[in-house]
Formats: structure tokens, C-alpha cells, sequence
């Protein structure tokens, strides 16, 4: 493929990776005049700031005519073709296959913040280790019942943020899919 091809579907692909996205090339190509940026923020119910971004991101992609309507170009157009594609004569077979990418999509960290949560939770537990033979020795060589009360309310806040962290681990990324879609 030349590099003229790779840009292009480069920028068709970053186009259709956003629903936002999508839907506004599905708006704008489905009127024979294209849409105006009032049916826009209607039919997408945004802020006009997130519409605003998101049109800057389809730069190229959709254009203003005179008459103030966004219409597609022929990328658009062409990107508008390919979303059209996925989505037709879907059997279904399709379903056991979209599924599977489901699942293993829902439970996907980037690596760098997967590693990072694994670090902190190897710290915590080294830390909540010190604490706990702290909490003996302590104990065993009789120590004050503040120093004793308060080692145990560290190693009880340990726990804590260890669980929270383990915790993060299972729910964070369905947590975070849902904080972009409101964002965007």
C-alpha cells in the first residue's frame, strides 16, 4: 500500500474508532443536503463544546457548504461506505464472534496502568508485611497501647487500599468506558 492509502485509511479508521464520531458521518450522509449544526446537537444531544471537538476531528472528513450544512467529502463519503459494510448482511454466526471480542475487550487495561496498579499493590503488601511484624513485636515486647492501636490502624488502612486496588483491577476498565462516553 502507497503512503497516500496508509494515511487515508489511517484517517478513516481514527474517524470510525468514536460512536460520537460515527454517528455524526451516519446524520450528515443520511439528508441529501447533508445537517445542519443545530440538527447535530439535537439528534446527538452533546454540548456544543464536544460537537465542536468532534467535528474538528472529522475535518476532511465533513466540510461546511455555503449554506452553513455539513455534508460529507468524498473520504467521508467513503468512510460512511465501509461503516455501512460492517454493518450489512450481518448473519448470525456474526454473534458468537462479536461476543467473544466482547469479552475480551470489557476486561483490557493499557499495559502501563495494569502494570502500574500491580506495582502498587506488590508496594502495599510489602508494606502491609512490615506493619503486620511491627504489630508482633510490638505486641510481644509490650509496647504502649497508642503505638499498638495505632500500628493496627495502619495495617487496617493497608488493607484497605490493598483491597481497593485488587478491587480496580476487576472493575476499572468497565468503569472507565463509561466515564469516555459521558466525557465525549
Amino acid at each position: 500500500m502507497d503512503q497516500a492509502g496508509e494515511e487515508i485509511e489511517e484517517i478513516i479508521m481514527q474517524a470510525l474508532c468514536h460512536e460520537t464520531r460515527r454517528r455524526i458521518l451516519r446524520i450528515v450522509g443520511s439528508g441529501e443536503k447533508g445537517a445542519s449544526y443545530t440538527v447535530l446537537m439535537n439528534e446527538l444531544g452533546l454540548p456544543s463544546g464536544s460537537l465542536n471537538y468532534h467535528l474538528g476531528q472529522l475535518e476532511g472528513l465533513v466540510e461546511r457548504n455555503k449554506e452553513q450544512r455539513y455534508t460529507l467529502t468524498p473520504v467521508g463519503k467513503r468512510a460512511l461506505n465501509l461503516l455501512d459494510s460492517i454493518t450489512a448482511d450481518t448473519s448470525p454466526d456474526f454473534e458468537k464472534y462479536v461476543k467473544i471480542a466482547r469479552v475480551a475487550r470489557k476486561g483490557s487495561w493499557p499495559p502501563p496502568a495494569r502494570n502500574f496498579v500491580y506495582i502498587c499493590i506488590l508496594g502495599v503488601s510489602a508494606g502491609t508485611l512490615v506493619t503486620a511484624v511491627l504489630i508482633c513485636l510490638a505486641v510481644s515486647e509490650g509496647a504502649s497501647i497508642a503505638i499498638s492501636g495505632s500500628l493496627a490502624l495502619v495495617f487496617l488502612l493497608e488493607v484497605l487500599v490493598l483491597s481497593l486496588l485488587i478491587y480496580a483491577l476487576r472493575v476499572a476498565p468497565s468503569l472507565i468506558g463509561r466515564f469516555e462516553k459521558r466525557v465525549s
